[in-house]
Parts: structure tokens; C-alpha cells; sequence
């Protein structure tokens, strides 16, 4: 499954909140999330995927700070590669 990251950053929350054409809403974009919409997906299903993410590391340039936080952290855990994010708080 591929995901166009210059779609996901032309839609804001409004409307894609208006748009009430889904057949599943997915919070997280992680891997769960991944495996989740995958299915509604391949059924033929509209999905919406909500993340608190501002995307900035789903480019390679932008993956590699987060394999460096990642591997300095003193514990690893799904959140360890990414700085602290207002948005999603634990």
C-alpha cells in the first residue's frame, strides 16, 4: 500500500472531516494503523487516516534523524525515534 504524502498534506482536518464518504477512520499512521486500513482498503473501502504527525519524516532525508534518536535513546519503545510532538502526547 503507498501513501502520496503531497495528498495527505493538501487535505486539512476540516474537510476531510466533512467528507462523510468513508467506509473506516484510522487514528495513527503507524504500523497498527497500516495493517488496519489496509483492509477497508483493499475492499474497495474510502479510508482516512488521521495522524497527529506533521509528516516531515516519511522522506529519507527526514527518516535519518529519527534512526539517530532511535539508536541514542537509553530505551526503545514505538515512540523513541521521533522528538516530543505537542500533538501526541503519551
Amino acid at each position: 500500500m503507498l501513501f502520496r504524502i503531497d495528498a495527505a498534506l493538501q487535505t486539512d482536518a476540516g474537510t476531510a472531516a466533512a467528507d462523510d464518504g468513508y467506509g473506516a477512520v484510522i487514528v495513527g499512521t503507524g504500523i497498527a494503523g497500516a495493517i488496519v486500513a489496509n483492509e477497508p482498503g483493499r475492499a474497495g473501502k474510502r479510508v482516512l487516516v488521521v495522524a497527529a504527525e506533521t509528516g516531515t519524516h516519511r522522506s529519507i532525508s527526514g527518516h535519518e534523524p529519527c534512526l539517530a534518536s532511535f539508536f541514542a535513546a537509553s530505551s526503545n519503545d514505538n515512540r523513541s525515534p521521533f522528538p516530543e510532538d505537542p500533538n501526541a502526547r503519551r
